[in-house]
């Protein structure tokens, strides 16, 4: 679970801290923050790709391939870091121009992403690394780098955004350079670690292969699919987000703090999607097919008990958690979220049950046919949400709602297939 919040929990800081900058900046936050996450899923879907390929070959005792698959997979992400890295610099200015309507999100937009470019190289990187961990099921050190990164970040934050510790004060383009950093600080702790620790030592890392071309391959079999699947998802997060700008600065704010209680209690899911995507690719590599239903039922239960342990007290009473916290501006505006916030709960129903079992059908290597079920229900989601924000006039609460629309979708088509077509 810690192992995979890396890149919402650097998203879900800035957030916190920008919250109590102003609410310009916290609403800019929010859209941005969206958008750059699109750019992250390149990487992501393509890491994925990396662990599926390494899982596979550990649960085959194809234990020096792994090291050479590692190498691949980074030299990859390096090659992805580059284009995208101009992509952010030079090209996103002009690309949300023509989407955003408020002026002082625009720039405040533009600013964070001139620092945040800078961050592909380490995100990706990142990514990459957590791929060979997760993958070998080696998942220990994920808490002391995650640790490192989380820590780095909040001193950088509270140092850069207010400009404390003898810093200069940058607002919200520090919250960018401090995820910079945050982001290189975990990287290096990461590659000591690989390199001294002998548990990697069966794997030949470092390996004297730099890459693989036909390893290569299998990751970008795998992973082109998988890059569509997560593009598609953090797109539908940047459609709503752009309608719900359009709507007020206030609007966005409030759902920027909704997203912050949405990022919150996904942790737990981030961590079991990521656990059942790798034991469901171990279980295929090792020719153990009747434990995939298995895994995927538990894993399903395990997330929604300990998902809604938090989320109940969390989303009907929040500001008896964060009362202390905020001044008098700030509560109006947790109280202006509190009707999305217990939307949040008829969303997380579906939202678990449909990642949990959409994982898992992933991890059985059905990466076409995820693939498929992937883009026409963000097709169907994005349709409902133009129709029913321009056309019908839905407001903010009501945009919200269809989220649980595409869950429902997603989890229909995974149930059909693991019931009728699975075993043949």
């Amino acid at each position: 679970m810690i192992g995979s919040i890396v890149q919402n929990a650097i998203a879900l800081m800035d957030s916190l801290f920008l919250f109590y900058l102003g609410e310009d900046d916290f609403a800019a936050i929010g859209f941005v923050s969206a958008f750059y996450l699109i750019i992250i899923s390149v990487g992501y879907g393509f890491s994925r790709g990396g662990q599926i390929v390494m899982a596979r070959q550990d649960g085959g005792s194809q234990f020096r391939r792994i090291g050479i698959s590692f190498n691949t997979n980074l030299v990859m992400l390096i090659v992805l870091a580059t284009i995208f890295f101009f992509i952010v610099r030079y090209a996103s200015p002009w690309f949300l121009k023509f989407l955003v309507s408020n002026e002082v999100i625009y720039e405040k937009s533009v600013e964070y992403l001139q620092f945040r470019s800078w961050g592909v190289y380490t995100g990706y990187l990142g990514l990459g690394m957590v791929a060979l961990y997760t993958g070998v099921s080696n998942t220990g050190f994920l808490v002391i780098a995650t640790v490192v990164l989380l820590g780095t970040n909040l001193f950088f934050n509270y140092g850069l955004i207010f400009g404390n510790f003898g810093m200069p004060q940058m607002g919200i383009g520090g919250a960018a350079l401090a995820s910079n950093i945050a982001e290189l600080a975990g990287f290096i702790s990461f590659a000591i670690h690989v390199l001294i620790s002998k548990d990697f030592k069966i794997f030949h890392i470092p390996s004297k292969v730099v890459a693989n071309y036909r390893i290569a391959r299998d990751i970008l079999k795998i992973s082109m699919p998988l890059v569509l699947q997560t593009s598609a998802g953090v797109l539908s997060w940047f459609v709503l987000f752009t309608l719900v700008e359009n709507m007020g600065q206030r609007e966005l704010a409030i759902s920027n703090l909704a997203r912050v209680f949405y990022l919150i209690l996904s942790i737990p899911l981030w961590g079991f999607s990521v656990s059942v995507n790798t034991m469901v690719s171990n279980a295929m590599g090792s020719r153990k097919y009747e434990k995939i239903l298995v895994i995927i039922k538990r894993t399903s239960l395990l997330t929604l008990i300990i998902t809604f342990t938090i989320a109940i007290p969390l989303l009907l009473k929040p500001e008896f958690f964060v009362n202390p916290l905020l001044n008098d501006e700030q509560m109006e505006v947790l109280y202006q979220a509190k009707g999305v916030l217990r939307l949040l709960l008829g969303i997380f129903v579906f939202y678990i049950l449909g990642t949990i079992f959409f994982q898992g059908m992933i991890g059985t290597g059905k990466v076409l046919l995820t693939l498929t079920i992937q883009l026409l229900s963000v097709g169907f989601y994005i349709s409902l949400l133009l129709i029913g924000v321009k056309l019908l006039g839905f407001n903010m609460v009501q945009a919200w709602a269809l989220e649980i629309l595409y869950w429902i979708a997603i989890l229909v088509c995974n149930l059909v297939y693991f019931k009728f077509y699975f075993k043949k």
